[in-house]
């Protein structure tokens, strides 16, 4: 919860200072020990990048480690064009009833199957006044 709130400061700070142009976010996925990669992919293939793709954010990356590392780890990349295009998208996709309706196979995981909560890194690309 502090990390979210620090990470709210920071953002907000940055925004007073900077004209900012981009925004990058690295999301993290770590599946548990054993179990397929596959509800993550169905879920970024039929849900997520669909969704972002209607929220004109086109720029997004899916990626995986190579080898047999354990735990498996999944990253996806996304470019906003700004901190109120990533606000936007983030509030447009819990009102998106075709997301929602397709994120509901990867929602209803059962826990044991469900990979590790995510990690994400916000990184800005700024421009001085």
């Amino acid at each position: 919860m502090i990390k979210k709130i620090a990470l709210g400061i920071v953002l907000f700070v940055c925004t007073l200072g900077f004209s900012q142009k981009e925004i990058y976010e690295f999301r993290e996925y770590e599946l548990r020990f054993g179990k397929p990669a596959k509800v993550l992919h169905d879920y970024f293939e039929k849900a997520l990048i669909p969704a972002l793709n209607k929220q004109g954010i086109n720029n997004v990356g899916a990626f995986e480690e190579i080898g047999d590392a354990m735990p498996k780890k999944i990253y996806l990349l996304i470019a906003y064009n700004d901190l109120d295009s990533y606000q936007k998208v983030l509030s447009d996709l819990r009102e998106d009833q075709v997301f929602l309706q397709a994120s509901e196979e990867y929602n209803n995981t059962a826990q044991e199957d469900f990979p590790v909560p995510m990690r994400a890194i916000m990184k800005m690309r700024f421009n001085a006044k």
